[in-house]
């Protein structure tokens, strides 16, 4: 990422996840989703710990499923 000093990958990680669910939220323009429960099949890939995080962020009650990458 440039103009990011530091020496750790994963505090760029970090800075990246944030920004990347900072603006998911953002997306649904204030609204919420309170009150909804919400089914997340992640298939154990990449999206694991963001889709579920998000989904609460927007004050969803979540039941995530397939939440342990297994890189297949």
């Amino acid at each position: 990422v440039r103009g990011l000093d530091t020496t750790s990958g994963t505090e760029v990680s970090d800075v990246l996840v944030k920004g990347y669910k900072s603006s998911l939220v953002n997306s649904i323009e204030g609204r919420s989703l309170a009150g909804m429960r919400v089914v997340v099949d992640c298939a154990n890939g990449s999206n694991h710990s963001i889709a579920p995080s998000v989904l609460g962020d927007l004050h969803a009650m979540v039941d995530p499923i397939g939440i342990e990458p297994d890189g297949i």
